[in-house]
């Protein structure tokens, strides 16, 4: 999933959510576990279908449910009124 450094295209990660159509459940493989970087998205992305953001928000890793409670009880809320 992720290149030498030497060997990446881009200094950008993915991370954050995802949004799919019902249409990606015509590249989903036959076997039961998969996973999206290996074999879904180099198949959504060879039928042109596969889109990106690139952001400099922040983020944070909400891959666990212990994490997701800690990002809600720490995150610093920011003023955006002045926005």
């Amino acid at each position: 999933e992720r290149p030498d450094p030497e060997n990446a295209p881009s200094h950008y990660i993915n991370g954050g959510y995802y949004i799919f159509s019902k249409d990606v459940f015509n590249f989903l493989p036959e076997q039961t576990k998969f996973m999206l970087e290996h074999d879904i998205f180099p198949k959504v992305a060879q039928a042109n279908k596969l889109f990106g953001f690139k952001s400099d928000a922040q983020w944070f890793d909400t891959g666990t449910f212990e994490r997701w409670d800690r990002v809600i009880k720490n995150w610093r809320k920011t003023d955006i009124s002045g926005v």
